[in-house]
């Protein structure tokens, strides 16, 4: 049976603590960030990023956790 893709949210104080499908790895993002985060699926990459995949006009890219939160445009260095 393969794994529904999703992540869990557990809220602690002032900030929400997200977890990948298997619930091992996390990252920690700031209450008034959930609704934007919470639009995608996010995965550890091999070398250490959180991302997501989307098919944009039929081409598959990927979105850095840390570039949505800073809300960087394409070719601009964070």
């Amino acid at each position: 049976m393969k794994l529904k893709k999703c992540n869990y949210y557990i809220e602690e104080n002032d900030y929400y603590r997200v977890f990948d499908n298997q619930k091992i790895n996390s990252f920690i993002i700031d209450k008034e960030d959930k609704q934007l985060v919470e639009k995608y699926y996010w995965f550890k990459s091999h070398n250490g990023y959180w991302i997501s995949a989307s098919n944009y006009s039929n081409n598959h890219c990927y979105i850095r956790l840390h570039r949505l939160l800073l809300g960087a445009k394409q070719g601009e260095y964070v």
